[in-house]
């Protein structure tokens, strides 16, 4: 079964889909056929971090997103090279976000979720279509993880039964793109956020051997117009890899893009005291949100929105300002291990101070602040470098604020 969290909602809600895509039994080296298999299916390595980035937003997304449109349900598939990449179990475990007296439930007499297979996958995909069309105003999401390729520059992701056909090898996948082009033309979607963390990589192998539409359960004509409510955000640009961290925590693009809607790109464009995460947002963080975890640097981050929306709706909003992130960065750098450096609210009370482990950079997690704050730096006498104090707004994540202090 692959409904695992539903709620009753009257009026517009959020609808989501899940897949994880952590194993691929069928490309491997034991079912390798000479001059039938292609080369590049004959040993496709399992992604245990997919099904873990599958688990890390259904958590998300069940116990934290304070969405616009409320939670209704969750269409969840996965798989891995474990058995518990093939459960998901979030009652009792995840306190779900509260929304009237409305308490969800799973309906499922297990935590099993369903392979992520071709025909799984148009099957989740067409009940989460139909919940999702059923109500206008209704809000759709979509993520999905697991091997990728691109397509004329669409983000495919390759499914579980990949290579299980012979005729047709390449047949398991889903086209992401193709699945924007038909939400934009869903006349009851308000607006749809598909997230997808897969790689990019060129296969001209699937590309000429025309492989069908793989899993598709929308409607969708490229030569008809739609509305711009649509969010493609992809891991990895044409021609580019996405990587992994560690098996249980998922991909690095999933665990960017949690920390950009948990309030790293959090948003104020009224003014008042009202915080969002908005599409435009994320897709202009991503890179900043990724260099901030030294251990990612040897590797690229190059993610891609081959659809944003020109609506102006948050993903999620904020009921309390949000943590966002200063990094305080002295000029010359050698400074900040010298001086005493110190973030002040406006009243000029002491919020955070910099511990001084000589570091190049100061990275400092704050409240979220439509008023203007101040940072200072001061040194003893004879260091060579002057007190400053200079004013900033921390209404949204600073990723390299410059203090000169020559």
């Amino acid at each position: 079964m692959t409904l695992i969290y539903q709620r009753q909602v009257n009026g517009p809600a959020t609808h989501a889909l899940i897949i994880g895509v952590g194993a691929y039994p069928d490309a491997k080296m034991d079912k390798f056929v000479p001059g039938t298999t292609p080369e590049l299916l004959k040993d496709v390595r399992d992604l245990p971090s997919a099904a873990a980035g599958a688990a890390a937003f259904c958590d998300w997304l069940i116990g934290e997103a304070a969405l616009e449109q409320p939670l209704a349900s969750i269409e969840m598939l996965s798989n891995g090279p474990a058995p518990a990449h093939s459960h998901y179990d979030w009652l009792g475990r995840v306190p779900p976000v509260q929304v009237n007296d409305n308490a969800p439930n799973d309906p499922r007499g297990n935590p099993a979720v369903g392979v992520p297979n071709t025909a799984n996958v148009t099957a989740a995909g067409t009940q989460w279509l139909a919940r999702l069309n059923a109500v206008a105003g209704n809000v759709g999401i979509v993520f999905i993880c697991g091997h990728g390729v691109a397509v004329t520059s669409q983000p495919f992701v390759l499914l579980a039964d990949l290579n299980q056909n012979p005729i047709n090898p390449w047949g398991a996948f889903i086209n992401m793109y193709d699945l924007g082009v038909g939400l934009k033309q869903a006349p009851n979607v308000s607006a749809a956020y598909l997230f997808v963390d897969a790689c990019g990589e060129m296969v001209t192998d699937l590309y000429v051997q025309n492989p069908g539409v793989g899993a598709k359960f929308i409607r969708s004509n490229p030569f008809v117009g739609g509305t711009e409510k649509v969010t493609l955000m992809a891991a990895a640009a044409s021609s580019y890899f996405t990587y992994e961290d560690s098996p249980a925590t998922g991909g690095r693009f999933t665990q960017t893009l949690l920390s950009a809607l948990r309030g790293k790109s959090a948003r104020n464009p009224s003014g008042t005291a009202q915080w969002g995460a908005y599409p435009i947002a994320i897709h202009e963080d991503l890179k900043s949100i990724y260099s901030l975890e030294q251990r990612w640097q040897r590797q690229p981050f190059e993610p891609v929105s081959p659809m944003l929306p020109t609506t102006t709706a948050a993903i999620v909003t904020y009921p309390e300002p949000p943590h966002v992130t200063v990094n305080v960065v002295l000029d010359p750098t050698q400074a900040l291990g010298i001086g005493t450096v110190s973030i002040r609210d406006p009243q000029g009370a002491t919020l955070h101070t910099c511990p001084g482990t000589g570091a190049d950079s100061w990275l400092q997690p704050m409240r979220a602040s439509i008023y203007p704050h101040f940072v200072s730096a001061s040194f003893t006498n004879g260091s060579g470098y002057r007190d400053v104090e200079q004013v900033f707004c921390p209404n949204r994540s600073l990723y390299h604020h410059l203090v000169n202090v020559r």
